[in-house]
């Protein structure tokens, strides 16, 4: 599970607002009027097949300078209008900044990423943000298909 942040109308005086990712209000304008959250809380819940088509793999290179390499490999075959997403997600552990359950934060996202035939390669260094601890950030990467449905999700450990 990831936990996205969205801008308040609050603006920068909100709670959380350092976290709220700018993008994150366009993707839930994506979801439309029927999927929208009431309780400002969404779950989504996707099977995955056990064997996709299209596999991803994430992977990270060291901190430096405030940021974080990332780097996300399509292999397999994508369908037509697939696209995909690379992040930098903070875990943030149960009992931590007082979370009472762990949290998957996501704080910067690339993405959407054509998925051409080929396969990609798709290497970016993305800003640590303001707060976040590098030591539990870690990259996750996922694709979805023409209908916006997960086809496939992949996640990397990056030891600090």
């Amino acid at each position: 599970m990831l936990d996205w942040i969205t801008p308040s109308a609050e603006g920068p005086d909100a709670a959380l607002a350092v976290a709220a990712l700018p993008e994150a209000a366009e993707r839930l304008a994506r979801l439309g009027p029927d999927r929208r959250p009431v309780d400002r809380s969404f779950d989504a819940d996707w099977r995955l097949p056990a064997r996709p088509a299209l596999r991803l793999t994430v992977s990270a290179g060291p901190a430096w300078n405030g940021y974080l390499g990332l780097q996300l490999t399509a292999r397999g075959a994508a369908p037509s209008g697939a696209t995909a997403y690379l992040a930098l997600v903070e875990h943030i552990p149960a009992g931590a900044e007082g979370n009472a359950a762990p949290r998957r934060l996501v704080r910067a996202v690339v993405g959407p990423l054509a998925l051409p035939a080929q396969g990609l390669d798709e290497l970016r260094a993305l800003r640590i943000p303001e707060g976040a601890k590098p030591e539990r950030l870690l990259g996750m990467a996922w694709w979805l298909d023409a209908a916006q449905k997960i086809g496939g999700i992949a996640a990397e450990g990056c030891p600090r």
